[in-house]
């Protein structure tokens, strides 16, 4: 028996293209260096790690903006927030929200701020017309004291 939710994402890919909608003020804000996740076809800056560049292998000092593989979430999670305590760099992760998981109680609960997505989100490039079906966030690894601030990310206007 196939889930009535087969068709809602054609990609077996998990690459896809970040919404202008999330990506204009992200950028805005923060200035972003290098995409840390990307595809030829999708890379949002000059500078850009694709999958065969194995972004694992890197040390992130700049700041940078990662649309992640969410299969993988827990591997991204976990190095972000290393490379960010070791290196004092800020990087920007888009996400699935996975609260009842150990890697986001583990590393997302320590981030400088999580932002949850007001909204379904739309990723470029995809036949999805409905939109992503689970809850996404902004997550930012950065150098911080004190709590993670959590608030609400209001995308721009489709």
């Amino acid at each position: 028996m196939h889930s009535k939710y087969v068709t809602k994402m054609e990609s077996l890919s998990q690459e896809h293209g970040t919404p202008d909608e999330i990506w204009i003020p992200l950028y805005s804000e923060f200035n972003f260096h290098i995409d840390l996740c990307a595809t030829p076809e999708n890379a949002l800056l000059p500078r850009y790690y694709t999958k065969e560049d194995n972004v694992f292998t890197k040390d992130i000092t700049e700041t940078s903006f990662a649309n992640i593989e969410f299969v993988q979430a827990k591997k991204f999670a976990k190095y972000f927030f290393e490379n960010s305590v070791k290196f004092g760099s800020i990087i920007v992760m888009l996400c699935t929200v996975k609260s009842n998981t150990n890697w986001w109680r583990d590393y997302v609960m320590k981030a400088k701020e999580v932002r949850f997505i007001n909204g379904k989100v739309y990723f470029k490039g995809e036949k999805n017309t409905q939109g992503l079906r689970f809850p996404c966030a902004i997550v930012v690894f950065a150098p911080h004291e004190g709590e993670t601030k959590f608030s609400i990310f209001k995308q721009l206007d489709r």
